[in-house]
Order: structure tokens, then sequence, then C-alpha cells
């Protein structure tokens, strides 16, 4: 049986069954696969959905999804899940979440940032923030906002990688030297 993701979901497992093989022609949202992946019999689908229904939490869906893909943008935590993913195929999602939450996730696992297309921070990172952000090799999107002694002892490479660094208060004139050498864009 080859067809829509539609059509297989409001099936049944009992007519399922019946079959050799049965395939989604084109892509199941991850609704229709929550569905389809609860059926007894095998069924061979991948996912194509929108950000705002991406799953909260692993599963059967993306476990036996061959590929995965999620348009728009994601929360560290369900870039998370979609990597930990047991599907066959590909996984491809973007990555739009706080500093704080990316510089996080670098510690917590940093095969989930390396593996988003896209990785752009939407709060300004602080000095630890910016440190950690900037210390690997994935090109993540980043601006930076702290004190002017603070911003002055970010590693050079971090100030380097960001968009725009912001110095709060007042600054000494070598740390707004530090900050004008940087050659960020």
């Amino acid at each position: 049986i080859t067809d829509s993701a539609a059509a297989i979901q409001a099936s049944s497992d009992g007519f399922l069954t019946k079959a050799g093989t049965v395939t989604v022609d084109g892509t199941a949202t991850s609704a229709q696969a929550t569905t389809i992946s609860g059926f007894g019999k095998a069924v061979i689908y991948s996912i194509s959905d929108v950000a705002a229904n991406a799953l909260v939490a692993a599963g059967t869906a993306y476990n036996e999804a061959v590929n995965i893909e999620i348009t728009g943008n994601i929360t560290f935590a369900k870039a998370d899940i979609i990597k930990e993913a047991g599907n066959s195929g590909t996984k491809t999602y973007n990555i739009v979440d706080s500093a704080a939450a990316i510089a996080a996730g670098i510690g917590a696992d940093v095969a989930t940032i390396n593996g988003a297309t896209v990785v752009e921070a939407d709060t300004a990172a602080n000095k630890a923030e910016a440190n950690t952000i900037g210390g690997i090799n994935k090109a993540i999107v980043y601006n930076i906002s702290d004190t002017g002694a603070n911003v002055a002892s970010i590693n050079s490479v971090a100030l380097n990688k960001a968009v725009n660094i912001t110095m709060t208060g007042t600054a000494l004139v070598s740390e707004a030297v530090t900050v004008d050498n940087a050659t960020n864009s």
C-alpha cells in the first residue's frame, strides 16, 4: 500500500496488517506520525512539519520515521528531542533560543547545536555565554551585552564572531578599544 499520510492515518491496524509493505506517499505531519507509529504494522514514512507542531517528547513517531524535517525555528529543548530520535535518515531543524539556553545546550549536548542548520540567539549573550557560544566551530548568530569590564575580558574569538557588541554602564578607554578592535560583523 502506498497512500497519503492522511489516508493511512485514517486506516486501521487490522486492515494495514494485511498488506505487504505500507508506505506514506509524501510526508506526514507530527500528529499523523504519532497515529501511524501506533499501528502494529510497520509503516515507512518521513515527517515534515512546522515548528509549532514539533513533538515535545521523544517517542515512536520520531524513532520510526525515515527523515525528520521541522521548518521554522525551535528551541534547543525541542531540537534535542529531534537529535536524540532513532530515525533512520536525516534530521533538519533550526534553533532560535535565548543565549543562556544555547550556551547551556552547548554544555549539555553540543551535537544538537552542531546538527542544526541555523542557530541564533534571540537575546544578547553576557560574558560567560559569549565565551561558550564563541568557543565552538558552529556558526551561531548572537549579540553581546554586558558591562565594559566584562565585555573587554571576553575572549577575542567570541568578540569577533558576535554581530553586535554593547557595553552597558561606563567603560574605560582601554575597554572600549578592545571592543573597537573586534572584527565582529
